[in-house]
């Protein structure tokens, strides 16, 4: 497979079942699609697994908190292409997000997208059904009009360019990565040993700590503009303010080290 999307997911299948139907129109369908579940219910577990097939697998641990970094490690080990997409399971996909993450692979880089923020009332009008018809490529005057109402959809982050020269020319090299919306070469995230199972609550310890470690190694974040699109349903977004990831994440920084022995590979009791 040229490809393996890691999609975080917790309990909410009516999102889920969005995600899964805009990847199932993917222009491009090499890439299996691994559901790395952080402790859903066992009546979600059992409908989410009536959703697999041979190129969809669903991954659960216990629920004992927040513990997403860890379910992703998990799913790291078990996925199966040498190029990993990672996105939320509330993001829903353009028709050309695995073609666009695929033409950005490249060693030593990250790729970094981001979403299109949806308004509520948009989210409400999505189903698994309508996305299969192609509502996605609709939204052009839903998104317009919900910019002049003065909703932070994030307009611009819609449109996409079919040159990929033109992408290249366009794309900077600054801007972040964004846990919802990314990819890198299996092998680069093996070096810093994928994410530190040591941060027990959302936000920092699945972007920023990435980031940083990476950069120690020189592997550089290069944001995908025009491209690499995703449509984020609407919810209330979680709180930044994290004291105990802030603490860990100035420790990591004090350190200097890239390689995490709280990751992939454990290498401390």
């Amino acid at each position: 497979m040229k490809a393996s999307v890691i999609v975080s997911f917790y309990n909410n299948v009516a999102w889920l079942k969005l995600v899964l139907a805009g990847f199932s129109r993917q222009s491009e369908q090499d890439f299996e699609v691994i559901i790395a579940d952080d402790g859903s219910r066992a009546e979600v577990v059992r409908e989410v697994k009536g959703m697999c097939n041979d190129h969809i697998r669903h991954l659960w641990h216990e629920d004992l908190g927040w513990r997403k970094n860890s379910i992703l490690n998990k799913a790291i080990r078990s996925s199966k292409a040498d190029f990993l997409i990672f996105i939320d399971g509330d993001c829903i996909p353009h028709q050309h997000f695995v073609r666009d993450h695929l033409a950005a692979k490249k060693a030593g880089i990250v790729n970094a997208g981001r979403r299109v923020m949806l308004s509520l009332t948009l989210t409400e009008k999505l189903s698994a059904e309508s996305i299969l018809e192609g509502q996605l490529n609709q939204l052009l005057m839903p998104l317009f009009k919900a910019t002049l109402r003065g909703e932070k959809v994030l307009l611009s982050k819609h449109f996409r360019l079919q040159k990929r020269g033109l992408r290249k020319l366009l794309r900077v090299k600054s801007g972040g990565l964004k846990g919802c919306n990314w990819s890198v070469l299996k092998q680069d995230i093996e070096r810093i040993n994928g994410f530190d199972e040591r941060y027990q609550n959302p936000t920092i310890g699945e972007d920023d700590d990435l980031e940083y470690r990476f950069g120690l190694l020189g592997i550089a974040v290069i944001r995908l503009r025009f491209s690499g699109i995703l449509y984020h349903c609407h919810h209330a977004l979680l709180s930044r303010v994290q004291p105990e990831n802030k603490r860990l994440f100035q420790s990591v920084k004090e350190q200097k080290e890239p390689f995490t022995p709280y990751g992939l590979e454990k290498t401390t009791a």
